[in-house]
Order: C-alpha cells, then structure tokens, then sequence
C-alpha cells in the first residue's frame, strides 16, 4: 500500500491575498501542478481509490482533477489541516495507510516535512532526496505496521516516477 503525500499546488503569496488564507485558491502554476499530478497518478498500474484533503481551498483545488478522473470525492480532513496536531495527523495517515489500496492525502509545509521526520525516525528509508516544495509528493510506502520507504519528487512527477529500482 501506498500513501502520497502531497504538498498543495502553487497558490500565490500568502500575503498578497486579501481573502482568508484557507480560501486562497490555486494560481495558473498550481493548476498545471495539479493536473500533472493527476495524469500521473491516473496512469498507475493501481491508481489511488482514495483521496483525502486539508479543507483549504489550495488543498482541494490540488486534488480535484484527480477525483474527477477517478469520479470520486474528495474527503476533508482537518486533521491534516494547517497547523494541525502532529499526533492527530499521524494516526490519521496510519489509518488510512492501513486500508485497501493507494491514497493520497493533500496538505501543508507545516505538516508535511514533520510527518516525513517521524516516519524516518520510526526506520523509514528516504529516496530521491528530501524537501517539501509547492506541488512536491512523497509517495510512502506502507507493509502493515509502519512507513518503510519513502521517495520523494521536488515537483508534480512524471510518468514513472517513484519507481522502485533494485
């Protein structure tokens, strides 16, 4: 089982933006970046069968042409929100790492570089380098009992990336 973690697309500056930062949408990057995200995933051998979303707007913007190709919805979370309880989040991402299929779970730089920082001081094997950039995913994997690689792609990725290589 796999679970990507994704960083939400590009959404502009958080202070240019006179809205309230949980509705500052996608900018025409951050759409690209999630439409790339979405053909990748898409075309997997086993493509997610769930995906779950921070409720900020950047957040589900990131993940809603994925649903759309897979017809699903997109389940909010709030749990993976920004400043979110690392506790919470974790056994949050546990649970749904231990049901049937890939997922994927959009979120935040806040949340994201701490959960990968738990996950390797529990043994997870880091590949493809580290960060947490706009638009970035960390696809972990998962053998029933913990996070046991995780590889990591700075920008949306391409068809075949993440690959294991032996």
């Amino acid at each position: 089982m796999a679970l990507y973690l994704v960083r939400h697309a590009s959404a502009g500056h958080r202070y240019a933006d006179t809205r309230h930062d949980d509705e500052r949408p996608l900018d025409d990057k951050g759409r690209h970046q999630a439409q790339r995200l979405a053909d990748h995933l898409i075309g997997r051998t086993a493509p997610p069968v769930r995906i779950v979303s921070s409720p900020a707007l950047r957040c589900t913007q990131t993940v809603a042409p994925l649903a759309r190709l897979l017809d699903t919805d997109v389940t909010i979370l709030c749990e993976i929100g920004e400043g979110a309880d690392l506790g919470a989040a974790w056994r949050r991402l546990e649970t749904l790492a231990d049901l049937d299929g890939d997922a994927v779970a959009c979120s935040h730089g806040d949340l994201i570089p701490e959960v990968i920082h738990r996950a390797r001081g529990r043994g997870m094997t880091s590949h493809g380098g580290s960060g947490c950039a706009k638009g970035s995913v960390w696809r972990l994997e998962w053998d029933g009992e913990r996070f046991t690689d995780g590889y990591y792609e700075a920008s949306p990725p391409t068809i075949g990336a993440f690959e294991h290589h032996e």
